[in-house]
């Protein structure tokens, strides 16, 4: 869902959106697949090779771990997700 209320100073700072995810998974056995999928709207004027760059922002609240709370999945995470982008055909 699109984060609205109490955005942190850092996002109204840089005009960014924010959209808040989250997940809770009780089987840990490593399987793969997709988590979530998100469908983006870009303007109806976009021109093809507009760049949309996505990204992550954390706050200090944030947590990803484990049902033992095993801090290391919360250190892999913020030291491995990456950006992306959306580019308009």
């Amino acid at each position: 869902m699109e984060w609205q209320d109490n955005l942190d100073e850092e996002l109204i700072r840089n005009h960014n959106r924010s959209l808040f995810f989250t997940a809770l998974f009780w089987d840990t056995t490593g399987t793969d697949g997709d988590i979530a999928t998100f469908y983006f709207k870009i303007p109806d004027d976009a021109k093809p090779g507009t760049v949309y760059d996505l990204g992550y922002f954390f706050m200090d609240t944030d947590m990803f771990r484990n049902a033992d709370d095993d801090l290391s999945y919360e250190k892999y995470t913020f030291e491995h997700l990456q950006g992306g982008s959306i580019t308009v055909r």
